[in-house]
């Protein structure tokens, strides 16, 4: 649904929540307890910083790898940002 790698999101959610995990298949999970508050704002955080487009807020945007910058590329405005992966 989000179209990006199932890693780049997985390894967002360890660092995010501080804890360790694994993964079987499609399925996370995390050491410890972790609020479900806490989960949802994680990945309301990554939608904004790594899917939402900055300038018209549309989710269609890419990863664009430009020398050795990773861009974040709007494919309905054309708005480009730099991305820390």
């Amino acid at each position: 649904m989000m179209d990006r790698d199932d890693n780049h999101v997985y390894q967002y959610l360890l660092n995010e929540l501080g804890t360790s995990g694994s993964r079987d298949g499609p399925r996370a999970r995390f050491k410890g307890r972790i609020p479900p508050k806490r989960i949802k704002r994680t990945l309301v955080n990554y939608v904004n910083s790594f899917i939402k487009c900055s300038q018209c807020s549309a989710p269609d945007t890419h990863f664009v790898k430009q020398d050795r910058t990773t861009l974040l590329k709007c494919q309905a405005c054309g708005a480009t940002r730099p991305v820390k992966l």
